[in-house]
């Protein structure tokens, strides 16, 4: 199964990969768990949100990429000239300015602290992003008949270009 949906910028999505090693925080509900567990705790790695279910690979450049966060220092990618700091099993790395900056250098955008501090999901009210319309838009956003990628990529057209 695939994460699906809207995010709109400032909201929040708690995705379990693994639980292995416990950080001493007690979590909100996961918003989504993989059929098959993967560690993300390691100290570096990459994730990709795209528009489609297509499979990322290596082209970052695909127009179905919304955004690209590489972390720690052996990140074999990132957005930008450095990646996001090291994540760990008891510290993970978050946007700063409350889910809101984006600038497109991953060095910049995120900041490390400690798990416990801050479990978020989407339950978590979300962050009001300055100049940024949230559209709280129905699933079939693109009013096709279907929900789908072209939904959410409907979605962040309409968003980069300023409206819902």
């Amino acid at each position: 199964a695939l994460l699906s949906g809207v995010i709109n910028p400032g909201e929040y999505r708690l995705i379990v990969t693994n639980q292995l090693a416990p950080t001493g925080a007690v979590l909100p509900a996961a918003d989504f768990t993989p059929a098959t567990l993967f560690g993300m705790e390691n100290n570096s790695g990459r994730v990709v949100l795209v528009s489609s279910t297509d499979l990322v690979g290596t082209d970052y450049s695909r127009p179905d990429v919304v955004d690209h966060v590489g972390y720690g220092t052996d990140s074999p990618s990132f957005e930008g000239v450095a990646a996001a700091p090291t994540a760990s099993n008891i510290e993970m790395v978050v946007r700063k300015q409350g889910g809101c900056q984006d600038t497109n250098q991953n060095a910049v955008d995120f900041d490390a602290v400690l798990a416990l501090a801050l479990p978020r999901n989407s339950a978590t009210p979300a962050s009001i992003c300055p100049g940024v319309t949230l559209c709280g838009c129905a699933a079939d956003y693109n009013n096709d008949g279907g929900v789908d990628g072209g939904d959410v990529e409907a979605f962040f057209v309409a968003w980069e270009n300023g409206g819902c």
